[in-house]
């Protein structure tokens, strides 16, 4: 599958293929000399900050442990099974988020001792808590929709 930044290069290249010069109007990538700027033209983490990853990455962490113990709770409860596989997919969903050379540090994230006695709903709340930390605009593109999904998953898991 190829990038976002590849498919909107690749459409507004054929958008203006029949045509022998770029416009005014055009973007400076548009030509594909310079590639990087349509990163950046794309606003790809532009505004993440250090704290904002490092809640988003608290929220990853709970998200797991939500999955690891609902998994465990299915096996006395099998209709938990589908709440603990949404979870997991939310977390899988916010690690691709990560920038890649910054995945490795989901392994230095130590979750606080009040966690140790919530369940499996208690821990998704939790996840979702995180979230409200920082502005959207502070979390990694694309971030919103994971935690729309997170809200939803909130929502359903209500007892």
């Amino acid at each position: 599958m190829r990038s976002v930044s590849t498919r909107v290069l690749t459409s507004l290249r054929l958008s203006t293929a029949g045509r022998s010069t770029l416009r005014a109007t055009d973007p400076p990538w548009l030509d594909g000399t310079d590639i990087p700027n349509a990163r950046s033209a794309l606003m790809i983490g532009q505004f993440t900050t250090q704290p904002a990853i490092e809640s988003w990455r608290e929220a990853i962490a709970l998200l797991v442990e939500a999955a690891t113990r609902g998994f465990t709770e299915a096996e006395a409860n099998p209709a938990l099974y589908s709440t603990a596989l949404w979870a997991d997919l939310l977390a899988s969903s916010a690690i691709d988020l990560l920038p890649a050379n910054q995945d490795h540090l989901l392994d230095g994230v130590v979750l606080d001792r009040y966690y140790e006695d919530l369940d499996m709903v208690g821990l998704i709340r939790a996840a979702e808590t995180t979230t409200r930390r920082h502005p959207i605009e502070q979390f990694p593109v694309g971030a919103s929709g994971v935690i729309v999904g997170l809200l939803d998953l909130v929502r359903e898991s209500r007892p």
